[in-house]
């Protein structure tokens, strides 16, 4: 059933090879993306390493509207 220029039946156990996405050692001269640990950088919001604004104890409630509220 095979068609000429298919692959062959992978053997069972053997997963097929698969080209790493993303190097963790890149060589030196490259400036890798920083994704596992971004620096920490107060001026750009959005990092997973950035202070939080409101205190760990403190609820996550949206902030008080300027606007007397509908309810």
């Amino acid at each position: 059933m095979t068609q000429p220029g298919d692959l062959p039946p992978m053997p069972a156990g053997e997963p097929p090879y698969t080209p790493p996405q993303m190097p963790e050692q890149l060589p030196p001269g490259e400036a890798p993306i920083p994704i596992q640990d971004p620096p920490t950088n107060p001026d750009v919001p959005g990092l997973p390493s950035d202070p939080p604004v409101m205190p760990p104890d403190t609820p996550q409630l949206p902030d008080p509207a300027p606007f007397p509220s509908p309810v």
